[in-house]
């Protein structure tokens, strides 16, 4: 079983699964969590466990992320990707245009000159929030596309934080504005 796997197995206990289908974007509900570049499948499997956390339940990966059925993706979400409506992206910023089509408010999550406070947001009923690469940011394209840019307020210790726990943040914050309504 060991070399099935590819590691000593803990318990000794493996099972097998058809990963699911792709699904439509029109298929995807308010709000809904992209990630772009995202390579790292620790990441991609912690951004999908906020994701259940916080009642997200629709994604949109591009083909720079790393696919959340990843062994170690699905490992890092506690299989909540198994739960998730995911829709793999052929052509992002056509997808993104796709929803602003159809009344979404693009917001991506990235520190620059024109973001503003998460806080300071209001969270409409129909949004898509963009989450990219540690190392290159968010596709300027993709920048284009978004109504607007938002980042979580730091320190200037540091220069920015993990995207999964900036992720949870910018999700929880969500959560909880979208409770409150």
């Amino acid at each position: 079983m060991n070399k099935i796997v590819g590691f000593k197995l803990h318990s000794g206990v493996m099972a097998i699964g058809k990963q699911p289908v792709d699904v439509n974007l029109s298929e995807l509900e308010s709000p809904v969590v992209v990630m772009n570049g995202i390579i790292n499948s620790e990441n991609v499997g912690s951004i999908i466990r906020n994701c259940a956390a916080f009642g997200f339940e629709s994604i949109i990966t591009d083909k720079q992320t790393s696919s959340p059925y990843l062994r170690r993706a699905v490992r890092v979400s506690m299989g909540a990707v198994l739960n998730m409506k995911i829709h793999f992206s052929e052509n992002l910023s056509d997808d993104l245009q796709k929803l602003k089509d159809s009344n979404f408010k693009i917001f991506s999550a990235e520190i620059n000159d024109n973001s503003i406070p998460i806080s300071q947001v209001e969270i409409p009923d129909k949004c898509a929030i963009v989450f990219g690469s540690e190392g290159r940011g968010i596709n300027n394209e993709i920048l284009g596309i978004s109504d607007f840019t938002v980042h979580i307020p730091i320190t200037a210790q540091v220069n920015s934080i993990n995207v999964a726990s900036s992720s949870a943040v910018i999700l929880s914050k969500i959560f909880e504005r979208k409770k409150r309504l």
